[in-house]
């Protein structure tokens, strides 16, 4: 039986990956179960490190578990960057200084509060940098705190690392758990039913959203009366596209550049929903019209971009619009709708909608793909070249006055940093940044267990004794407050001041506490805007928790 020794409890790599996969299994069975309808869903995979760790099982190879901890969070941070990347920098135009202006607000009473227990409690500084850091689960703030203590003092750098680990270890394992209970007692607080968060949602952006809307207009102003549709595009810079027309005779067609308007035609425009007024006021007035009543041989097509060679290229690049037989209107992508005008650039994964004759529309087809074949085929350029940027941003040293060494924005900021870059301009380089909803949910798993694993199986050997230490309970008081309190504090602020909605706020309350287990463990499955809050704040928040970690041991070391 050597050899189920060796394996249970050899120094190998079978013994790692054997561990590994037995904590994550252990995790994921005790994560179904719930109490009262509330359950720690992936957080079990944690505690069955520690315990396993506890009783040695993560001291065989510590390297391979350094390196599926990294690799793993990296997995995790570039799914979300790829998967919102198209949408992020208009998420960022509309809410984005909300978002940020709260994960500041975050960082700020973190460290407010941790300097008033500095005041009132006898803890050394490196142990309460250590707990501050561990309490919001930041790796690189707690290596920036113990290298500039060392650089304070150097001839006890080793008893400042270890003050350092001891306090991070103690607040870690609580500053995960205590930011999800805290998320789970603000949506009490604030009664959140996931459904009535949906509708308000919807109803919000159907009200004040840059999302593409249709609307009849009958034209009514003399000034038009004879002019060609292209010129109604030179009286005003909204982006619009008229679809259909249907003439005062009752004659409806599709709508060409050459066609002329007449006082008294029905027009079908698709604009922006804050452009709307304008092109009311510019034509006429908004009518009621059943469109689909009509008798006509034109149909509305929803179309797939799965063609790479439209990857990348304008609609007016393609000639598409110069089509005289349809008409496309919208363009969806990522959950957002877009008015399709000329200079509109396709992704791999858009949906196209347009309108016309059956013919013309199984014409744009062949041009466009509008295969589900295609998408399924996993595009694996886009992820790791995107990886190996990303860490090379991530490792770029950078100084900031006052501060004595280098800061990064390490392995986790870097990818995201770096994936929505690509997610947003790969297309233009000729990349197909396009990953299915299954198989980017597939990478974020798999990252997380794989993180959640490693951190549990290293910690688990200090973890116990740790508690039993003289101040074990003290320390992880005090790093249970620092967490806590700024999620509780900075979400009602959010939600009050703000009118954040709650999936929104999730995210931003989880990429504060630069926290990717809470956003895992409380994300919605209906929609994406956890993951765009959480990458909107994150690289923010993570420069913030670097350099308030540094300052802390600066001034008060």
């Amino acid at each position: 039986m050597n050899w189920l020794e060796t394996l249970l409890f050899g120094n190998s790599v079978a013994h790692s990956v054997f561990v590994i996969a037995a904590t994550i299994t252990i995790g994921l069975i005790l994560g179904k179960i719930k109490i009262a309808g509330v359950g720690f869903g992936v957080m079990w995979i944690l505690f069955a490190g520690i315990v396993l760790g506890h009783f040695g099982m993560g001291d065989a190879q510590p390297n391979v578990y350094a390196f599926l901890e990294d690799f793993g969070l990296i997995l995790f941070v570039y799914a979300i960057g790829l998967q919102i990347g198209p949408s992020f920098f208009a998420s960022f135009k509309t809410a984005g200084i909300k978002m940020n202006l709260t994960a500041t607000l975050m960082v700020a009473l973190t460290v407010l509060i941790t300097v008033v227990i500095y005041k009132l409690a006898n803890i050394p500084i490196p142990t309460l940098a250590g707990i501050m850091t561990g309490a919001v689960t930041n790796t690189p703030a707690m290596s920036a705190a113990t290298q500039a203590a060392s650089n304070i003092a150097p001839n006890t750098a080793g008893e400042i690392s270890r003050q350092v680990s001891l306090g991070y270890a103690l607040a870690y394992p609580l500053g995960v758990v205590g930011a999800i209970a805290s998320i789970y007692l603000l949506k009490v607080l604030f009664r959140i039913s996931d459904r009535k968060e949906t509708i308000l949602i919807d109803a919000r952006r159907n009200k004040s959203s840059k999302a593409a809307i249709r609307m009849t207009v009958e034209v009514l102003n003399p000034t038009l009366n004879g002019q060609k549709l292209a010129d109604l595009h030179k009286l005003t810079e909204c982006h619009f596209v008229i679809s259909r027309i249907c003439t005062s005779g009752g004659v409806c067609r599709i709508a060409s550049p050459d066609l002329t308007v007449s006082r008294g035609d029905k027009l079908l425009v698709v604009c922006d929903h804050e452009d709307a007024s304008m092109l009311r006021a510019l034509i006429g007035r908004e009518v009621n019209m059943q469109w689909s009543a009509l008798k006509n041989s034109f149909e509305l097509r929803r179309i797939l971009v799965t063609n790479s060679a439209s990857n990348g290229k304008s609609l007016a690049e393609l000639k598409l619009t110069d089509r005289l037989s349809f008409n496309i209107t919208r363009i969806t992508r990522a959950g957002f709708a877009f008015v399709a005008h000329r200079s509109f650039e396709l992704q791999i994964g858009d949906m196209v909608t347009a309108v016309g004759n059956p013919d013309a529309l199984d014409n744009l087809e062949k041009a466009l793909g509008n295969s589900m074949t295609d998408l399924r085929h996993p595009h694996l350029l886009a992820i790791f070249l995107g990886i190996f940027f990303g860490v090379i941003l991530g490792s770029i040293p950078f100084f900031i006055p006052g501060i004595p060494h280098p800061v990064r924005l390490g392995l986790a900021c870097g990818p995201m940093i770096a994936a929505i870059i690509i997610g947003r301009y790969g297309a233009n380089f000729g990349l197909v940044t396009y990953t299915t909803i299954s198989a980017g949910l597939m990478l974020r798993k798999i990252g997380m267990s794989l993180f959640l694993a490693c951190v549990g199986l290293s910690m688990g050997e200090y973890f116990l004794p740790a508690i039993l230490s003289k101040d074990g309970i003290e320390y992880i008081a005090c790093g249970a407050v620092i967490t806590a309190l700024p999620i509780i504090i900075a979400g009602i602020f959010a939600r009050t001041v703000f009118k954040m909605d709650f999936f929104t706020l999730t995210g931003v309350l989880s990429g504060g506490n630069t926290n990717p287990p809470a956003l895992a463990s409380c994300s919605s499955q209906e929609n994406d805007l956890s993951a765009v809050g959480y990458a909107t704040v994150y690289p923010l928040s993570m420069l913030l928790r670097i350099i308030s970690a540094q300052l802390m041991i600066i001034i008060f070391m």
